[in-house]
């Protein structure tokens, strides 16, 4: 019998200690014996480390390492990405959970299928579980912002089928030499849209990215913004960084068609905030736009490296993972209601 391929699954660690127990809890569980765990502590000041060496610390698959500065989440994951060992590479949380047989399903599929370059789980909400947070994500190419897949829906309700997605950074799996490749995750962009450039980049270097519903994880997360402990104008201000998303990625006819949608929507969004009396949106924007431009020469360097390697051109990506129609349309008939379902389902 062959072998299982070695899988690392990545951990950014901060400040974590009242999730770990169920997170790790959970990745000891997995039916899967060919594994690492990389739990990468980016310099937290509670004692989640100790914890971790307490409790777990006697089981050789755990490697922990510690960050000599606070780097983020990106920056964070491909120190992971370089200390892994294994063929793939899986991302997760401290604020999730796994089912016991989330990676054997990965592994099956990918080695059955080496056009695939990731593949997203099925998340459902650790809160309330018979919900599903995301199977991998839709771009809206107007904006670059995303549509989770079946948001808020329950296993009878939801589309079922393996399909072409944008993979996020919450229960991944990739191959590893595909995250080499392409260089990992912008540490330029930072949180919030990173995760959406590197499922961007998967694909325009020739690989499919897809969501398999029965690899299933849990996640903490899916709360609408005003719910999230994150500041207003620390999300604005990552968000806002599409910009540089879309200039790296974009071919030039999209770029010039899409990129002044993008920032004349984050600005009619920002001066609608302002009138409402809250400026703290209009701070963000206007601190993104002076951060666009001051990278903008690293951008452009940036543009010219992934475009000579480009495999899929923007037709073939946005027949495969972007919501087709006008951004009115899109607006209405997925972004409105995927609002709704944030703050009836998840806001609690």
């Amino acid at each position: 019998m062959a072998s299982l391929p070695l899988v690392s699954i990545v951990i950014p660690c901060f400040n974590a200690r009242q999730h770990l127990d169920t997170c790790l809890s959970s990745l000891f569980k997995l039916k899967y014996p060919s594994l690492e765990i990389l739990l990468i502590d980016d310099l937290s000041i509670d004692d989640s480390i100790r914890f971790v060496q307490s409790k777990f610390g006697r089981h050789n698959q755990l490697k922990i390492f510690q960050n000599s500065q606070n780097l983020g989440p990106s920056q964070t994951r491909n120190h992971g990405i370089r200390k892994a060992s294994g063929k793939y590479v899986a991302f997760f949380e401290t604020d999730m959970a796994a089912h016991p047989l989330w990676i054997r399903r990965m592994v099956d599929y990918f080695e059955k299928h080496p056009e695939v370059g990731a593949a997203h789980s099925r998340v459902f909400d650790l809160r309330q579980k018979k919900y599903i947070q995301a199977d991998g994500m839709m771009l809206v190419p107007h904006t670059g912002w995303v549509i989770m897949r079946n948001y808020g829906l329950t296993v009878k309700s939801a589309d079922s089928t393996i399909s072409s997605v944008v993979i996020g950074s919450v229960g991944t799996m990739a191959r590893r030499r595909v995250l080499l490749q392409i260089g990992g995750f912008d540490t330029v962009i930072g949180h919030k849209v990173d995760d959406i450039d590197l499922g961007w980049r998967i694909w325009l270097a020739g690989y499919k990215t897809v969501c398999l519903p029965n690899a299933v994880t849990y996640h903490w997360g899916g709360k609408p913004q005003s719910a999230r402990p994150i500041s207003i104008f620390k999300a604005e201000k990552y968000f806002n960084r599409m910009p540089r998303v879309f200039i790296k990625n974009y071919e030039l006819g999209n770029l010039v068609k899409f990129l002044p949608w993008l920032v004349l929507l984050h600005l009619a969004r920002s001066i609608k905030h302002l009138f409402l009396g809250n400026f703290i949106p209009f701070l963000g924007f206007v601190h993104a736009l002076g951060w666009t431009i001051w990278t903008l020469p690293d951008t452009l360097i940036q543009r010219q490296k992934i475009q000579s390697q480009r495999i899929f051109s923007d037709q073939f990506i946005m027949d495969q993972v972007m919501i087709k129609g006008s951004f009115f349309h899109i607006w209405s008939k997925y972004i409105l209601p995927l609002h709704q379902i944030a703050h009836s389902t998840f806001s609690k």
